[in-house]
């Protein structure tokens, strides 16, 4: 017999993960298909949570009112998956000529930017830094623990059984489009949270994504 469940989440990236957390806690059945690849750009990460972005110094889409309802749910699953995953972490910026310094001024004097950014930046760190220029910096920041929240949630769906550790073929969906049920699951939607194996899903168009690469620099330094 089939197992009915409402939805199907294919990926457990971080979308994927707070997808899975929200239908948990709505009550719904689904089940997640992921094989674990680790090298996803989730589980690597930086996990910047930043009010304050780019070149421009423009203030993230929505912050004031996503970060309350962000924080609420990482402080959830904290408490529910006993780690920590939310760190408090203020951002340095080097400004390093002048128009950068008056962009940066010019924007901290703007309404909605003065709780998010300190002019001038006096820490220790930076005054040992002779690289000229000045530094600025931002506040109300946070670093997520991407991938402890993914490991841990993973535990967690294994534990309820709700985890199929194995490749998701979406071509199966195509052969059967007259059919709700798939790998022996009956079932009412399904969610992708591939991040860039999208572009491999035939359901989509092929220029549905258009993907790019990000580096992150970590220095340990005594």
């Amino acid at each position: 017999m089939n197992t009915k469940v409402d939805y199907i989440v294919v990926g457990q990236g971080l979308a994927g993960t707070l997808v899975c957390w929200m239908l948990e806690e709505r009550g719904r059945k689904f089940v997640v298909f992921d094989q674990g690849h680790a090298g996803s750009s989730s589980n690597i990460a930086a996990g910047i949570i930043n009010p304050v972005t780019g070149r421009r110094y423009v203030k993230s889409w929505m912050y004031d009112e996503l970060l309350p309802t962000a924080l609420a749910c990482y402080s959830n699953m904290e408490m529910r998956l006993n780690v920590t995953l939310l760190r408090q972490r203020n951002i340095l910026r080097y400004l390093p000529d002048f128009k950068s310094e008056n962009d940066w001024l010019s924007k901290s004097a703007k309404p909605g930017y003065h709780t998010y950014i300190l002019s001038r930046a006096e820490t220790e760190e930076t005054s040992q830094l002779d690289l000229g220029g000045m530094w600025g910096e931002v506040t109300n920041s946070y670093q997520l623990d991407i991938g402890t929240l993914i490991s841990s949630y993973r535990r967690h769906l294994r534990e309820k059984s709700l985890l199929r550790e194995q490749v998701f073929d979406s071509e199966l969906l195509l052969k059967c489009r007259d059919t709700q049920t798939i790998y022996g699951l009956s079932f009412e939607r399904i969610v992708f949270c591939e991040g860039h194996l999208v572009s491999n899903n035939r359901l989509f168009a092929s220029d549905f994504l258009n993907p790019s690469k990000g580096e992150v620099l970590i220095l340990r330094i005594p």
